[in-house]
């Protein structure tokens, strides 16, 4: 990192760099410095059996971004404490003019250290969704960090409500939703094979709710055997995917099923897929949904934030509530049979996807947000810049 730069010096902050979240930051890193920004970024590194995506880390570090390490994952008092002395001796001594948290842990550990060092960095949040299975006094914790930062950035106008029904102060909070790159299209058509294939694509956790998507599927699959589901990514909770699995294989649900991991290349499988399906309990907009929209393939997805953002059942997907094994199948059945609903569905959902969630758009938006609140601030005093060996990861 250089010792100035005009632009300004950025410290971002996240609990992991993993999964659509960790996607984005990376993109949003590289994007910075491109445009002239000093950057940098603290991840938990490993926390509770949990890690960053290495694929990541070697993308920012290609592109000269500082990558250290704090644990701003786990609540456990005497971690966080521990970790708000880490930040607090870093931004003592090192120049940051703006820090740009993603998730209430590091919003309010970063706005600790602005209090106790008196300092002016500007202090900008992005919010990209909660699991709706985490306790009730967390969601308070995180709005109270949230109101004490300078702005707050909300990836879905649906989950920007629900923050202000909450109690988040409505003039520090706006809407940014996540890019995507729109892929070359190819005829879907021209490709047909068979067997018909279903895609899921999520981490294995109870916040994807997989389950319902195999029981969907298996009261398809009992009449269409030409069929196959095939559930792509990591397990992001292991006790719920070897639940999933012993269950799917006790109650035969698990016919035409093919657990595939985690795979290197989502596009190839979205464009060698017939319909996508999201059985999502929450989310903060659905990068993965977005992302098949992107490709023009048909998708079924649940009536949850982030979704109902975009998603509009019978134009550019069809719509069947959480936990509704039932519908989900007789949609799948539908489309099925209906390869011109198909054709529809994928290409609204692609013009969707083009129209409203341009790269470009967001990032020039973000670059709004950074001069405003770095204007207000001004220029802190000139540090030197962080070393590599600042900070690490105690676990």
């Amino acid at each position: 990192m250089k010792d100035v730069s005009s632009a300004g010096q950025i410290l971002m902050i996240t609990p992991f760099l993993w999964s659509g979240a960790g996607k984005v930051i990376v993109r949003l890193l590289l994007e910075l410095k491109r445009h002239g920004y000093e950057c940098s970024v603290i991840s938990s590194g490993r926390s509770r059996g949990l890690a960053d995506w290495p694929e990541y880390v070697r993308e920012i570090r290609r592109a000269g971004v500082e990558y250290l390490t704090i644990d701003f994952f786990d609540r456990d008092p005497a971690c966080l404490w521990q970790s708000i002395e880490q930040l607090t001796h870093l931004l003592e001594k090192h120049r940051i003019d703006l820090v740009h948290t993603h998730a209430g842990v590091p919003a309010f550990a970063a706005s600790v250290c602005r209090d106790r060092l008196a300092q002016s960095f500007g202090l900008l949040t992005t919010f990209h969704s909660w699991n709706p299975q985490r306790p009730a006094w967390m969601n308070v914790a995180d709005v109270w960090a949230l109101n004490r930062c300078d702005r707050v950035i909300s990836i879905s106008r649906s989950y920007q409500r629900e923050l202000q029904s909450l109690g988040l102060d409505p003039s520090r909070v706006a809407t940014i939703s996540l890019g995507i790159d729109l892929p070359t299209m190819r005829s879907r058509e021209s490709s047909r094979r068979y067997p018909f294939r279903v895609l899921g694509l999520g981490r294995i956790e109870p916040r994807k709710d997989q389950e319902t998507l195999i029981r969907a599927f298996a009261i398809f699959h009992r009449k269409y055997s030409d069929t196959e589901l095939c559930i792509a990514g990591p397990a992001g909770d292991q006790a719920y995917a070897n639940s999933l699995m012993s269950r799917a294989h006790r109650y035969n649900w698990d016919r035409g099923v093919r657990f595939l991991g985690k795979v290197k290349n989502p596009d190839a499988w979205f464009g060698k897929s017939d319909l996508f399906v999201s059985t999502s309990t929450d989310e903060g907009l659905g990068l993965s949904l977005l992302e098949a929209m992107s490709h023009g393939l048909p998708a079924l997805c649940t009536a949850v934030n982030g979704h109902i953002d975009y998603a509009e059942d019978g134009f550019n997907a069809r719509i069947f509530q959480v936990g509704d094994a039932e519908t989900a199948a007789n949609l799948m059945r539908e489309l099925y049979l209906d390869a011109g609903q198909r054709s529809r569905l994928g290409a609204n959902a692609r013009t969707t996807v083009r129209r409203r969630f341009s790269w470009d758009q967001v990032i020039q938006q973000y670059l709004e947000v950074y001069r405003s609140l770095l204007a207000k601030t001004g220029k802190s005093e000139i540090l030197p810049p962080i070393p590599r060996s600042s900070c690490r990861t105690n676990r």
